[in-house]
């Protein structure tokens, strides 16, 4: 990663370091997830349900944010009463 950062004014050779580095991402991650892939084996050879639905859920997991936000007037006030809020937004 330094030496990209070194080669950043020179276009071709800031790519080429970029396209390593990604390798060695997909590569890593790749090995990460037959750890994984071994560990929920291993559990379901040893009858272990617990832990095999554990693991294949966090192999499976994806986050998401809660991108909700409250309802704001033009002051900035959070808008509560019902009235107000079908007023805010047909505006």
């Amino acid at each position: 990663m330094e030496e990209r950062r070194q080669n950043k004014g020179n276009p071709m050779e800031y790519k080429r370091i970029q396209c390593i580095i990604k390798q060695e991402i997909r590569k890593a991650k790749g090995k990460e997830l037959q750890e994984k892939c071994r560990e929920i084996e291993h559990h379901q050879n040893m009858h272990d349900d617990f832990n095999v639905h554990r693991k294949v859920r966090e192999v499976t997991r994806k986050c998401h944010k809660n991108n909700c936000k409250p309802l704001v007037n033009e002051a900035g006030e959070i808008i509560i009463d019902a009235e107000k809020k079908k007023e805010a937004w047909k505006t």
